[in-house]
């Protein structure tokens, strides 16, 4: 959706707000990866084609066996990875210019080159978009992992990958991230795709955490947030490790395939998943296939997929008034089907301002902090001809504040805010 104005804009001043958290940090460097040789040995009798048949079996390892994890903090970063997943142009600006303060304070610390950010994450958009399943094998090596980071009050590797395998979970490839210092959910979403740290243009070498988060190949994942209370401890206020895998898919129960997704309902009208806008218990059964899922108190399902085809999904009880329907068609990758109960309408309406000291000032609404917007400015009104100007936003409320290209040739420009619901 877009409103925009035309107007003729001259170079000003940028200033930013004042710190108000402490001194950023990065995850911890150098994330492992994990690469295990494993023999063909056939198809699995569990990944052989199934009739045509009604499920019959509950996928239960999506969520823990009393439904609290994933929890709405870890769910809030499943839906933000695979939405960052299908979607990575706009989840390169939406990073680049989050109006979130925390965020924005660690951009500027470590002085991330937002144009880079921006280009890096907008070339993933040829790669496998496939979303991640939760497992919960996964969630309790991360969740293990967390208690020994608050018991050392540091961050690590250290044991990570010897924890997925005391869960017997079997991988064929495994790779691992760690946050000690995540302020909430969206800042350690940010942390690890950012991959923010004290390299070339404020990013780490290598991209190894987003490259773990982006990479449609990693089928599984587990994501542990907790919390760390103790302000006595140099770490925290939240630990998150994460664990993302590809199964060994001969083992029982170990698929690299499924239809996942979350039942929602965006109550605060922000366009993002947060905690406490999950909807639990609400079954999600494919018209055929082994297995059927009931949602987490999160929200979220996982449904391994044995054979590739169309498959109609059917939503039904806990707090839906009437079924939902919907078809989705999977091939060899995971496919992402999310319900968002009662959208709210996509579009929205800030008021653009051009002030005495020539700087342009759009005032949007507040509840749209999931929609990454930028400036888009040409010389004349040609289809498809809209150019990056190098936004960057001074406030992280409604109010967006930008520095425009200084026109020498007093020709007109024509300014658009664009934002993208993605």
């Amino acid at each position: 959706m877009k409103t925009g104005v035309r107007i003729i804009c001259w170079l000003t001043a940028l200033c930013w707000p004042v710190a108000l958290y402490g001194q950023a940090h990065s995850p911890a460097p150098d994330p492992p990866t994990v690469t295990v040789s494993t023999p063909d040995r056939g198809t699995p009798p569990h990944a052989r084609p199934h009739p045509k048949d009604a499920p019959s079996t509950e996928w239960t390892l999506h969520k823990t066996s009393d439904g609290a994890h994933p929890s709405g903090e870890e769910q809030q970063m499943m839906w933000l990875m695979n939405r960052a997943r299908q979607s990575p142009r706009p989840e390169g600006v939406w990073l680049a210019h989050l109006r979130d303060e925390a965020t924005q304070q660690a951009l500027q610390f470590y002085a991330v080159n937002r144009e880079v950010l921006m280009a890096e994450l907008a070339s993933w958009a040829s790669s496998n978009p496939a979303p991640a399943a939760f497992d919960a094998r996964l969630y309790r090596a991360a969740s293990n992992h967390c208690a020994y980071l608050i018991s050392i009050d540091g961050q690590n590797h250290d044991g990570q990958f010897d924890r997925v395998t005391n869960e017997s979970f079997n991988v064929s490839s495994w790779r691992g991230s760690v946050f000690a210092y995540a302020y909430h959910p969206l800042y350690a979403h940010a942390a690890f795709n950012v991959d923010w740290g004290n390299s070339e243009n404020g990013m780490q070498n290598g991209r190894a955490h987003r490259t773990a988060l982006m990479m449609g190949q990693m089928a599984n994942a587990g994501i542990a947030f907790v919390a760390q209370p103790d302000e006595n401890l140099s770490i925290g206020p939240n630990v998150v490790t994460i664990n993302y895998a590809i199964a060994q898919t001969f083992y029982t129960n170990h698929y690299n395939r499924f239809v996942v997704g979350t039942v929602w309902h965006d109550a605060n009208t922000n366009r993002l998943y947060d905690p406490g806008e999950g909807c639990g218990d609400i079954t999600v059964t494919p018209d055929h296939g082994p297995y059927y899922a009931i949602t987490g108190d999160a929200g979220g399902y996982a449904i391994p997929i044995t054979t590739a085809g169309v498959y109609t999904l059917t939503f039904s009880g806990g707090a839906l008034a009437s079924n939902h329907t919907t078809s989705v068609t999977v091939d060899t990758h995971s496919v992402l089907a999310d319900l968002e109960l009662n959208p709210p309408p996509l579009d929205f309406a800030p008021t653009p301002a051009f002030s005495a000291n020539q700087q342009l000032t759009y005032t949007l609404p507040d509840q749209r902090l999931g929609i990454p917007y930028i400036l888009l400015e040409t010389p004349a009104l040609v289809t498809n001809d809209w150019t990056w100007t190098g936004v960057l936003p001074t406030g992280y409320s409604n109010t967006l504040t930008y520095q425009l290209p200084f026109i020498t040739n007093a020709a007109r420009r024509f300014v658009t805010l664009q934002g993208w619901p993605y």
